[in-house]
């Protein structure tokens, strides 16, 4: 019997220390101008990822690569026209199992934008039928474009595209603009075969240089929900010690007939970063974010509140400050305890709780700026480095109060953002975190893992020089309830592989 349970315990070991092997497909190679730049979506066929071909001036062909699910490479087709001078491709929109491909044509004589879709086949990689159009948006300019959104709703009975038009002000020639959304712009609802629902046409009362979109949400009955960011009187984040910029979540409802407008703000605090999620079993909007209480890039803790969409009520509302122990962990002991606020830290994403809580995943991220003296043409030239450093995860009740916040140690520094940064996979109650440890090939890629109770495991995964390949976390994509594609690449070459958690 002590045998049977010695192996017994021995097998749970090696089984355990198994748990994320990763299995790798055949090593690939790439033509030199050519480069894959994002995960779009996977079936019960394999997977399917976006390659660009660079053909100079700024100018990058849209090419469709499908793989299976043992990674080989099926088919590399480039989407033919796709690729004329005033055709510019937008994206890829993956959508009740058909593939469609969104882009946008200038046209010259009408100077304006127009928005399209086009079904792509996923058998051949090919287009099939013709475009048609969504949206279209005036511009004084083929370079001067609007911006794309899209969302599908959780039943996947919805889907939403928003499409603006771009801001612009003319001084002397020149074109400039603070975003490149505006108060003018489209909603278009599709149903699950992507037919029109119903399309409506905005001219919100903001100033367009003032105004700016965040996110789109939809929910099953197709009512759309946008938060947007809308500056006073002018572009500043800051007036007289005070905030000047307010949120807003614009709902569109009843076919786009109804619009309701939902402030969203924290008394005598500065919202720093924000983002929403709908609660389809409820008729809450959760909303969630960081906040300072000196700047709109200051970071001194976390907040929580939900809005109900019939009443516009803010209930069950919580903020709280991280400690300086916690905030010790990232500036010296001193200032923390005087009360320093974080700075660089973005929102990458929210996570809904089963049980109605929400947790928030932001990271650090900043650019510095390195002037060098070149002795050959006696000018100085800038060198730009991009940092990506820890990882901040906080864990909010239903009841909006902080449960725990917890950081990943990472520091990440390099010449080019490729292959920085981090992907996740939520399997059960724990998140998985994979990162290169720093930018280099002989750099382990990290594995940490945050439990339900706030703990943080962190181990090697693999090494990057053992496959050969330098991991990019932006292209790994969790594809299953349990799995992640991930992916790396070396000069010409390039693999994929599969991890099972």
């Amino acid at each position: 019997m002590k045998h049977l349970i010695f192996i017994s315990f021995a097998l749970f070991i090696l089984t355990a220390s198994f748990a994320q092997e990763v299995k790798w497909g055949e090593e690939l190679k790439r033509k030199p101008n050519e480069f894959i730049d994002k995960f779009i979506a996977q079936d019960a066929k394999g997977f399917y990822v976006l390659r660009t071909e660079s053909e100079g001036a700024n100018r990058d062909v849209p090419i469709i690569e499908h793989y299976s699910h043992r990674m080989h490479l099926k088919y590399s087709k480039k989407l033919d026209g796709i690729d004329r001078r005033d055709v510019f491709f937008n994206d890829f929109f993956h959508y009740n199992d058909r593939l469609f491909v969104i882009f946008t044509q200038y046209i010259a004589k009408e100077k304006k934008h127009v928005l399209f879709y086009q079904e792509v086949s996923k058998r051949t990689g090919k287009l099939l039928g013709k475009g048609y159009s969504l949206a279209s948006a005036k511009s004084k300019a083929r370079h001067l474009q609007g911006q794309f959104d899209y969302k599908i709703s959780p039943d996947s009975s919805k889907a939403v595209i928003f499409y603006s038009e771009a801001p612009s002000r003319v001084f002397g020639g020149f074109t400039s603009f603070l975003s490149n959304s505006s108060n003018r712009f489209t909603v278009r609802v599709l149903d699950e075969n992507f037919e029109k629902v119903w399309v409506k046409k905005m001219n919100l009362p903001y100033d367009e240089d003032l105004y700016s979109h965040q996110k789109i949400d939809v929910d099953d009955e197709g009512n759309v929900y946008i938060l947007a960011k809308i500056h006073d009187k002018v572009a500043r984040d800051k007036k007289q010690g005070k905030a000047n910029y307010k949120y807003k979540i614009i709902a569109l409802r009843n076919n786009g007939e109804e619009k309701i407008e939902y402030d969203l703000f924290l008394k005598d605090k500065f919202i720093s970063e924000i983002t929403f999620k709908l609660n389809n079993k409820t008729s809450n909007i959760i909303c969630s974010g960081f906040y300072s209480e000196r700047n709109s890039a200051g970071i001194k803790g976390a907040f929580y509140f939900t809005v109900d969409k019939e009443s516009k009520e803010i209930s069950r509302s919580d903020l709280k400050a991280f400690s300086p122990e916690f905030m010790s962990n990232f500036m010296r002991e001193k200032r923390a305890k005087k009360g320093r606020e974080l700075y660089g830290f973005h929102m990458r994403d929210i996570v809904l709780r089963s049980d109605g809580g929400a947790v928030l995943i932001a990271e650090q991220f900043y650019v510095t700026t390195i002037r060098e003296f070149d002795p050959n043409t006696n000018t100085y030239q800038d060198r730009y480095i991009y940092n990506f450093d820890e990882i901040i995860i906080v864990n909010i009740n239903p009841d909006g109060s902080i449960a725990w916040n917890t950081y990943i140690p990472k520091y990440q520094r390099s010449s080019s953002p490729m292959f920085s940064s981090f992907s996740k996979a939520v399997v059960r109650d724990k998140i998985y975190f994979i990162f290169n440890e720093r930018i280099a090939k002989r750099a382990p890629v990290m594995l940490a893992t945050v439990s339900a109770d706030g703990s943080v495991d962190m181990k090697d995964l693999f090494r990057n020089k053992d496959v050969d390949v330098v991991t990019r976390p932006s292209v790994c994509q969790q594809i299953s309830r349990n799995e992640m594609i991930v992916y790396g690449e070396l000069r010409r070459k390039y693999k994929f592989g599969k991890i099972t958690f």
